[in-house]
C-alpha cells in the first residue's frame, strides 16, 4: 500500500512553481455564525518552504478569548511537491499545550512531542502534516477520481482519502472562482471534510467545510488573496 501511494502521488505531481509568497485571509464560521479570522502565509525560496496559519477570534468571541491558534510547517519543495520537516501547533501561549513534530526522512522516523510525552513512528511515503496538506494540492493534478494522503496532526499519522465530487463555481468575498470539490471519505466516528480548490491558477483552497462528528459545521471561506 505504501509503495502504491507513493507512485500515485508521483503520477499526480504537477511541474509548476508556486509564487515566492502568498497571503490568504479566511473567514471562519461555526453553524453559520462568524467566530474567527484565519491568516495564512506561504513562502518558498531555494527549495525550502514555510507556511504559517494564525486563527484569532472576532467580535464578541474576541472578548471571550484573546488566545490565538497557530500552526507552522517548514520543509523542502521537491519535484513531488511539499516535503515537511517540522510542524508546530500552538494554542495560546501555554507551553503545555504545544504540539511539535519533526520528520527525519533519512531514517524515515517521525518524532512527536505533546502532553509531556515523546514518541516516534515510521514515516510513510508522501507524508504531509496538517498544514502542508492543503498546500500540497498546488502540486497535484486534480482530475483524479481519488487522492490519497498520509497526514500527521503532530500527535499521530492517519490515512486521508479524498473523493472528487465535481466542479462548482463559487462566489466569495475574494471573487468568483471555478473550483473542484473533494470530499474526505471517512467513517461515522470521524469528522468530515470538504475542500473546494480553485481551478484557475494555483489550486488553493477557496472553501473548506468541516462536519464535526457531534454535529457542528465549521466553514472556512477565502476573503482575500495576494501573491508575490
Amino acid at each position: 500500500m505504501v509503495r502504491w501511494l507513493g507512485a500515485l502521488l508521483f503520477l499526480c505531481a504537477v511541474a509548476h512553481a508556486a509564487p515566492a509568497r502568498l497571503t490568504l485571509h479566511y473567514s471562519l464560521s461555526r453553524n453559520g455564525q462568524e467566530v474567527a479570522e484565519v491568516v495564512e502565509t506561504f513562502s518558498q525560496a531555494k527549495g525550502r518552504y514555510s507556511i504559517e496559519s494564525v486563527t484569532r477570534a472576532v467580535g464578541v468571541f474576541r472578548l471571550l478569548s484573546q488566545d490565538s491558534i497557530r500552526f507552522l510547517s517548514t520543509g523542502q519543495v521537491t519535484s513531488m511537491g511539499l516535503k515537511p520537516l517540522h510542524f508546530e501547533h500552538h494554542r495560546g501561549s501555554r507551553e503545555a499545550r504545544r504540539i511539535i513534530a519533526d520528520f527525519d526522512w533519512k531514517t524515515r522516523t517521525a518524532r512527536f512531542q505533546h502532553d509531556g510525552e515523546i514518541h516516534s513512528l515510521p514515516i510513510p511515503a508522501g507524508l504531509q502534516d496538517r498544514l502542508s496538506l492543503m498546500y500540497q494540492f498546488m502540486y497535484l493534478k486534480l482530475d483524479a477520481s481519488e487522492l490519497l494522503f498520509q497526514m500527521s496532526n503532530g500527535r499521530s499519522i492517519s490515512r486521508y482519502q479524498y473523493r472528487r465530487v465535481g466542479e462548482e463555481t463559487l462566489s466569495t468575498p475574494a471573487g468568483t472562482f471555478r473550483t473542484v470539490r473533494f470530499s474526505r471519505v471517512g467513517t461515522a466516528d470521524e469528522d468530515g471534510t470538504d475542500v473546494w480548490l480553485a481551478l484557475d491558477g494555483l489550486q488553493l483552497p477557496v472553501k473548506v467545510v468541516f462536519e464535526e462528528a457531534h454535529g457542528a459545521r465549521v466553514t472556512q471561506i477565502l476573503t482575500s488573496l495576494t501573491s508575490e
